[in-house]
């Protein structure tokens, strides 16, 4: 190969990396943009992505703080809302899990406490499923405790937890049934990678926040290690399983700062990775994005809601602030 020929093939090369750098830069860097309007406003919902890429909105309660029975479908390429069929019984802080069939199952919620719901995307339309056992949320007054979990575990079962019980949901016979005690009064549940269940007390009434799992193939539940934070970091707390197989906790209410832990199956143990954002009461949401960050938006701050977002680099365990909701 001459060297005027090896030189050309180099600066062709060098040509290219330029390019890609400079289309690195010229990326552009991430906003928040609205995407059309609900029918009705809400609260207190479920959002669940289906597997045709759109998203169903189900139940809450509207601007009048009544609740409501409607549902919506977003999709994403027109970025507009359409109504679909509504529930049969009006949900307030229920929980919605998307089944392996493609449906979408609602179980709880205050005003449906015991009951159960499936949502068929193809004929746009509900079914009763069943009855719990127990009711799957509490109320005290006006204070409206956190929905009850809801797991889809690898065998095709729905573990629901919530209120102190737990049952399984077959989605092959409508059924549900206890499947062990809880050792805590948790309803913060995540599925693991070994297919085992992370349990977190939802916190309140308890010296330190504790920890259990729930294994699928013995029905069974043990208690696995204590979160250092006290309950109050953890008020409705979140869980998000990372792609390294370990959760990550966030949780807090307005004093002190919310705290974050993360939890490694292998050990068995809990340790914090340091959250030095502002601090966030209840109601803000989680989100593994697609790079592995965990991004934490929204919620109830000390004195009002919060329009902040923070983001969770598990490769680093370290915190940084994102773009704030508009």
């Amino acid at each position: 190969m001459s060297i005027r020929l090896r030189l050309a093939q180099l600066l062709s090369a060098l040509g290219v990396l330029a390019l890609t750098a400079a289309t690195a830069v010229s990326q552009t860097p991430p906003f928040w943009r609205n995407t059309g309007n609900l029918n009705i406003i809400r609260s207190s919902h479920t959002a669940t992505l289906l597997p045709n890429g759109k998203v169903l909105v189900a139940g809450g309660k509207n601007s009048s703080g009544t609740p409501i029975t409607s549902a919506e479908l977003y999709d994403p390429v027109s970025e507009l809302w359409t109504t679909t069929g509504g529930l049969h019984l009006s949900r307030v802080g229920h929980s919605a899990v998307l089944l392996a069939n493609g449906k979408v199952l609602v179980v709880g919620g205050v005003g449906a406490e015991s009951s159960a719901e499936l949502y068929d995307p193809v004929t746009g339309t509900w079914t009763v499923t069943g009855n719990l056992h127990s009711h799957k949320v509490q109320q005290t007054g006006s204070v409206e405790y956190p929905p009850p979990g809801l797991v889809l575990l690898t065998n095709g079962k729905v573990l629901a937890v919530g209120g102190g019980s737990a049952e399984l949901y077959d989605p092959a016979t409508g059924t549900w049934d206890f499947t062990g005690t809880p050792n805590t009064v948790g309803n913060a549940a995540v599925l693991l990678q070994n297919g085992k269940v992370l349990l977190v007390v939802r916190g309140g009434g308890f010296q330190g926040v504790r920890a259990e799992l729930y294994d699928p193939a013995f029905g069974i539940w043990t208690l696995t290690g204590s979160l250092s934070s006290s309950f109050d970091h953890f008020y409705q707390p979140t869980l998000n399983l990372l792609a390294n197989g370990k959760v990550l906790a966030f949780g807090g209410q307005a004093t002190p700062p919310a705290g974050a832990e993360l939890y490694d199956p292998a050990s068995g143990t809990w340790s914090s990775t340091g959250f030095q954002g502002g601090r966030k009461q209840y109601g803000f949401t989680a989100t593994l994005l697609g790079n592995g960050v965990v991004m934490v938006a929204g919620g109830i701050g000390t004195t009002s809601f919060t329009s902040t977002v923070n983001l969770y680099d598990p490769v680093l365990g370290t915190w940084s602030s994102g773009v704030s909701l508009p």
